[in-house]
């Protein structure tokens, strides 16, 4: 019985003394973070390109062009599926598609999100980003 009173009487200081540092608590939330990508003729656009690892990212990918596009998350240089951190096909981005996918970053570094479809990428169809 003593012990249980010890444990409460504990966790009250504990209580006091966190509160007692006026810092405000930072919000904890289980709902990734919303990344908005706008494919086109021959553009990739991003609301963000900057990203942390290890953090989740819900990308929202929204094909505007009138081609369809495939969409690429890589490292610079790198175009196959083996390295690719997000890849979705072509025929899931038709004109006027939207896809919604939830991706982590693994490691720190620059990334590409590209169109590798014949002509798109270098038409410019890329967006370097940067994961910190």
């Amino acid at each position: 019985m003593r012990g249980r009173w010890i444990l409460i009487g504990g966790l009250a200081v504990l209580a006091l003394v966190l509160a007692a540092c006026g810092g405000q608590a930072v919000p904890w939330s289980s709902e990734p973070e919303q990344v908005d990508v706008t494919l086109s003729e021959f553009t990739v656009d991003s609301s963000r390109i900057t990203f942390a690892r290890g953090t989740t990212y819900r990308f929202i990918v929204t094909n505007r062009g009138q081609l369809a596009h495939e969409f690429i998350v890589v490292p610079p240089g790198h175009q196959g599926h083996v390295l690719s951190v997000l890849h979705v096909e072509a025929d899931a981005l038709p004109p006027g598609a939207t896809m919604t996918q939830n991706i982590v970053f693994p490691a720190p570094g620059k990334y590409e999100m590209v169109c590798h479809l014949p002509g798109h990428f270098e038409a410019g169809m890329k967006l370097l980003v940067e994961v910190t």
